[in-house]
């Protein structure tokens, strides 16, 4: 096969040194061709863990969109727990695709008010608890969860905006490094 593809090429062949008709070419694409398909494989599963497991966020406000990897601080509403100047946290997106967002959960969420902006705030009420701080006798509504920030000064949270639609929580804040 080797000759017949040197016949084709005529002349031009003639002219290619001895080296390099020796090179295993096969071999050479073969391992090229493997190579990437194992760096497809290795992005393939990058992104099924940002999208569907797990993140790694700076800080907690942004306006990123769906990834947290470029997340930008830039409020003080979950000081003291998170600092102004920004801190490295590490989201997980099971839990609230199982339901399992529990009060006392810091979590990532879409702002209600700018869908754009994702928000950090802790869940202080889950569905059928009574709402904190009420005059009244209210419940936080099925498939809604309470979201407060730790800085009651500064935060924007569910005493603005009401309750949250469970939906709207992307992932679970489970370390601070």
């Amino acid at each position: 096969m080797a000759a017949s593809v040197l016949r084709r090429l005529g002349k031009w062949a003639e002219t290619v040194p001895p080296r390099l008709k020796e090179v295993p070419w096969r071999t050479i694409a073969s391992e090229g061709l493997d190579r990437s398909f194992l760096v497809t494989k290795l992005l393939c599963a990058l992104h099924v863990i940002n999208n569907y497991v797990g993140a790694v966020g700076l800080g907690c406000e942004s306006l990123s969109g769906p990834r947290v990897f470029q997340a930008q601080v830039y409020g003080t509403s979950m000081y003291p727990t998170l600092n102004e100047s920004g801190d490295v946290v590490l989201i997980e997106r099971v839990s609230p695709r199982l339901g399992r967002v529990r009060s006392g959960d810091v979590v990532h969420l879409r702002s209600p008010r700018i869908p754009k902006r994702i928000v950090c705030k802790r869940v202080v009420a889950v569905e059928g608890d009574p709402v904190p701080g009420s005059f009244f006798d209210r419940t936080v509504p099925e498939g809604h969860v309470w979201v407060e920030g730790d800085n009651p000064y500064t935060s924007r949270d569910s005493r603005d905006f009401g309750p949250v639609p469970t939906q709207m929580v992307e992932g679970r804040v489970f370390c601070r490094a």
